[in-house]
């Protein structure tokens, strides 16, 4: 998570909420799961991710005894949904929009989501993504039109132009190769409609970090982080 915010910033994308890297005690997460009330929650914890960690060698114990691990901590805002529910909603055909197999469509909202779309297609290329598609994965702050839920202590809803939103970055970074399916990989087992309109200025961010990516992503990031990252 936190290696797919600093490529979304070195992009200039700014559709990844903000990440940050943090230390976090085992016995507040246990606390913080217990208050929800979530059995099942409880059940992964105990069972899998606690022996998970002790396994992995991930554990940090202070001078008081203290156990801790480190994790990304990411932003959650008020009135996010997914694209599906809001202004945004597209067809799964939508890169027909970018390869010429139809014209682009009137209709206002529908012509604004494409290069937001196009960009997030290119963003899991970089990154190996091949875990999201248009109906997962892709949320929008804003511009809800049906099953809106927002915040129960605030209640508000996203001031301005909706904006999309990406989250989980879980499956990247790990192989080696193109990402499929994506509309920027041609894929033989199961060939998406591949497309190459994209927003100037992001091809133009993407070229200026030609080579330099890597370098850029191992200043950024702390070294455990940097260091689990593949080619």
């Amino acid at each position: 998570e936190l290696a797919g915010y600093e490529v979304d910033r070195l992009l200039g994308l700014q559709m990844v909420p903000p990440t940050t890297w943090v230390r976090l005690k085992l016995t507040v997460l246990r606390q913080a799961v217990e208050a929800s009330s979530d059995a099942e929650y409880l059940r992964w914890l105990e069972n899998t991710f606690f022996k998970a960690v002790d396994a992995l060698g991930l554990v940090q114990v202070d001078a008081q005894g203290e156990r801790s691990v480190m994790a990304s901590a990411q932003l959650w805002v008020t009135d996010v949904h997914p694209l599906d529910y809001t202004v945004y909603a597209v067809k799964a055909s939508w890169p027909d929009y970018l390869t010429g197999a139809q014209p682009l469509p009137t209709k206002p909202d529908t012509l604004a989501a494409l290069p937001m779309l196009s960009d997030m297609s290119l963003f899991d290329f970089v990154i190996g993504n091949p875990d999201r598609q248009w109906d997962r994965n892709v949320y929008v702050a804003g511009g809800c039109t049906k099953r809106c839920r927002r915040s129960h202590r605030t209640g508000r809803a996203h001031e301005g132009s909706p904006t999309m939103v990406l989250v989980d970055q879980g499956s990247a970074f790990y192989r080696d190769g193109n990402p499929s399916p994506n509309p920027v990989t041609a894929s033989i087992e199961s060939p998406p409609p591949v497309f190459c309109m994209f927003r100037k200025r992001t091809v133009t961010r993407l070229k200026a970090l030609q080579n330099r990516l890597a370098t850029r992503l191992e200043e950024q990031l702390p070294r455990p982080v940097g260091s689990q990252l593949g080619n």
